[in-house]
């Protein structure tokens, strides 16, 4: 199966994605692009609770429309954070994932043009292109970005 085309890829995104905002709204567009109603619905400051009561948001929430399952949860922040905001940005959305008994759903983590995309447990999915510091980007990754978000979507679950 062929990464579908996102409307993003034109843009040149890390020029674009220096606040959150930007962020935000860039992954944004691929979630709508790569999850389309009417079977599912994007939730933006998706709200939750975990099971010790503590409540939380998440930037974006990818929802099932029928069940309001949760199957992806994204965080995002302005570039140029440094690793300890990622893998904050990371804990409150498997956070999310966890609170919404998401097991196969994939926690989405950005730190302006960085990235990390995980399961609930912090394990890395998908296969993605790393920097010589380990550091994944979302330009040179987009096209498997796309595939494997598209196979989530058409699985209804991670792949």
């Amino acid at each position: 199966m062929a990464a579908p085309t996102l409307t993003v890829a034109t843009l040149q995104l890390g020029d674009i994605m220096t606040t959150e905002d930007m962020t935000n709204a860039v992954w944004n567009r691929i979630l709508h692009d790569l999850f389309p109603a009417p079977r599912y619905l994007i939730s933006p400051e998706y709200s939750f609770t975990t099971r010790g009561g503590k409540s939380g948001r998440a930037d974006l929430a990818v929802l099932f429309a029928g069940t309001r399952k949760v199957l992806v949860v994204y965080e995002g922040k302005k570039s140029g954070g440094g690793i300890n905001t990622l893998v904050d940005a990371l804990g409150q959305a498997t956070t999310c994932l966890s609170a919404k008994s998401a097991t196969m759903g994939v926690a989405i983590a950005a730190l302006g043009d960085q990235f990390s995309m995980t399961d609930k447990d912090l394990n890395d999915v998908g296969k993605f292109e790393k920097d010589k510091g380990g550091q994944l980007w979302i330009q040179e990754n987009l096209d498997e970005i796309a595939d494997y978000l598209a196979k989530t979507a058409a699985a209804g679950r991670r792949p």
